[in-house]
């Protein structure tokens, strides 16, 4: 399964501190990017071929239903789950 980050007119900050929404892969790679961080440092232990398989089971369907896209909270919560169980066995 292949999943998206939205790069479309992602709001960024220009030398001078000025608004500005650009387009592309250079603005939905940090997202992804950001989303991994955030899932190693939940969890040390786990892989890259782990942390993979958490952003593709979070993900969720576009509103027009044509693509998966990351979603953060949802990723999230199920390495917490994941933990949380660990931690009753």
């Amino acid at each position: 399964m292949v999943v998206y980050a939205s790069g479309y007119h992602v709001e960024s900050f220009i030398p001078g501190g000025k608004k500005v929404k650009f387009s592309g892969t250079s603005m939905a790679a940090p997202q992804v990017t950001n989303l991994a961080a955030k899932l190693f440092a939940t969890d040390p232990s786990l892989t890259a071929k782990k942390a993979k398989e958490l952003i593709i089971a979070g993900s969720t369907p576009s509103t027009d239903g044509k693509r998966q896209l990351i979603d953060e909270k949802r990723s999230l919560q199920l390495i917490k789950q994941k933990a949380t169980a660990a931690n009753t066995k």
